[in-house]
């Protein structure tokens, strides 16, 4: 029985015989007869070669593979943080819109708080009555500004922050703060408001001086990992006199002034290791904070 010829060899037979043979006159050439009994036999050229990778070569191509890995993972990594600083950008200019069209329907911009002694901050409700972070919660649907954004939730809550805190989900049952942004405060005080701070609860659209540098709402950190409803200038804060303002994206904060525009504010001077504290020129931070300059001087004068 004649033995069957396997398809792949009977291919490679095929390509041989299809190739065309050799002059006569190179075969009566003793030179070239010589070499042709040297090398591999005339058509062996036609047969598949299998070659596996050496060993280093395997490394090679991995340590390449790692290199390029190394370059474009930190690539990559700050091009999802800018998308995120964008969407924090974004969620500030609706929350400083919000309470523009607040200050259409009652005269004035929301207070930071509804008073003294309230449990209504701008932000929400503090449902739980209690300062210990651990059962403290925030009912962000009774915020005064909650009808005026959308009704979304993400507008409240920094992009950032909401992966360390646990918020990137949207749900802000779990809110143990505001979200990530602060509201302009002139110290850090949710009982004390003071003549030229836009969140008093008296200040009208119309009053302020310089509304493309009276701050509004920002990026805010009190320490580490944590944040704060009020954005303070240099010389403010909780503890301590960095000011409140958080550079969590790349070194820079995002902060919205009265006249609606956000820009991204380059960390000045603060807590290095931690990145909160103020930007611009220390010396003139708090007039960024006082709405009513320069018609109004930094006397800290407080209101009811």
């Amino acid at each position: 029985m004649r033995r069957r010829t396997a398809p792949k060899k009977r291919l490679r037979r095929e390509k041989c015989r299809l190739r065309p043979p050799l002059p006569a006159s190179a075969l009566k050439n003793p030179a070239f007869r010589g070499m042709l009994s040297a090398s591999k036999p005339y058509g062996s050229c036609c047969r598949s070669m299998k070659r596996s990778f050496t060993l280093i070569e395997l490394l090679v191509t991995i340590a390449v593979i790692a290199i390029l890995a190394g370059m474009l993972l930190p690539a990559l990594s700050r091009a999802r943080e800018s998308g995120r600083t964008a969407t924090c950008a974004g969620g500030l200019r609706q929350l400083t819109a919000a309470n523009i069209l607040y200050s259409n329907d009652f005269g004035v911009f929301v207070k930071i708080r509804a008073d003294k002694a309230s449990t209504i901050y701008w932000y929400g409700a503090n449902v739980s009555g209690g300062m210990d972070p651990g059962a403290r919660k925030y009912d962000y649907t009774a915020g005064p500004l909650y009808p005026y954004y959308g009704r979304a939730a993400r507008a409240i809550i920094c992009p950032t922050l909401a992966l360390t805190a646990g918020l990137d989900t949207g749900d802000l049952s779990r809110m143990a703060s505001s979200g990530g942004y602060g509201y302009a405060s002139r110290r850090y005080s949710t009982a004390k408001y003071y003549l030229g701070q836009i969140s008093n609860g008296i200040t009208r659209p119309g009053s302020i001086r310089n509304p493309s540098q009276a701050v509004m709402f920002g990026d805010s950190q009190i320490s580490r990992n944590a944040t704060g409803p009020q954005l303070c200038p240099h010389g403010e804060g909780m503890g301590n006199t960095y000011g409140t303002v958080g550079f969590r994206h790349a070194r820079k904060a995002n902060v919205s002034r009265a006249d609606g525009h956000v820009a991204a504010e380059q960390f000045a001077a603060g807590d290095e290791a931690n990145l909160y504290g103020s930007f611009g020129d220390p010396a003139e931070s708090p007039r960024l904070f006082n709405c009513l300059w320069p018609d109004h001087a930094e006397t800290l004068a407080e209101v009811p």
